[in-house]
């Protein structure tokens, strides 16, 4: 198993790193073509970039803590589904069904709403 898994990490390395230095050099040469072109771009890179990496840097404390929220959120969710599976014939022998399920799909809310705020922030600067 463990080397198996090293084999997967060198294969997800190799294709992640070929992956990032064609996407910089596609970047770079775009950037360069467009300042050949039309020089007075070369002026406003500067500001633009200074924007970007502001709001980059931002994203990350942001997605950092919502994916944060949403790990925190998920425990109870699978928590209250563990305890429900090992208590269900005492669940259904007080009646407290309903109860439970009122429960669970609040938990259930709570989770999907910190999820959809992780992914919305995913889907934000990309």
């Amino acid at each position: 198993r463990f080397s198996k898994d090293l084999y997967s990490v060198d294969l997800e390395i190799s294709d992640n790193m070929d992956f990032a230095i064609f996407a910089g050099l596609t970047v770079l040469l775009s950037i360069g073509i467009i300042i050949v072109v039309t020089p007075w771009f070369g002026i406003a890179v500067i500001p633009i970039m200074y924007i970007y990496l502001r709001v980059l840097n931002y994203f990350r404390e942001v997605a950092r803590e919502t994916k944060r929220i949403e790990s925190i959120s998920r425990s109870p969710v699978f928590a209250h589904f563990s305890e429900t599976l090992g208590g269900i014939s005492t669940i259904q022998a007080y009646s407290e069904t309903k109860r439970f399920i009122q429960e669970f799909e609040l938990k259930v809310d709570t989770n999907t709403r910190a999820t959809y705020n992780s992914r919305s922030a995913d889907r934000w600067l990309s």
